[in-house]
């Protein structure tokens, strides 16, 4: 089945912040949620699934510096938001 897979980024201080958001494709035609599922007619509601995974966690980037509010400063603007991708 589909999920997402979520990215983060760690700093020293062992705070983390999530930085992407990927769509994980399962590649299954019995799967609605997939850009595979069979466009052809079929008995979808006996044939297929529509159930997403829960969300992977997975951090990617180690920083060495601490974040930005165990330094005090303002974050940058798209501190704690993600970017959103569209992984296959």
């Amino acid at each position: 089945m589909c999920y997402h897979l979520m990215t983060y980024v760690q700093y020293s201080c062992e705070h983390h912040y999530p930085d992407q958001r990927h769509y994980i494709d399962c590649n299954s035609q019995k799967c609605t949620n997939s850009k595979q599922h069979r466009d052809t007619e079929h008995n979808c509601a006996a044939e297929c699934e529509a159930i997403m995974l829960p969300d992977q966690h997975l951090i990617m980037t180690r920083r060495p510096e601490p974040c930005h509010v165990c330094q005090g400063v303002d974050p940058p603007a798209h501190h704690g938001d993600y970017y959103e991708t569209d992984s296959e």
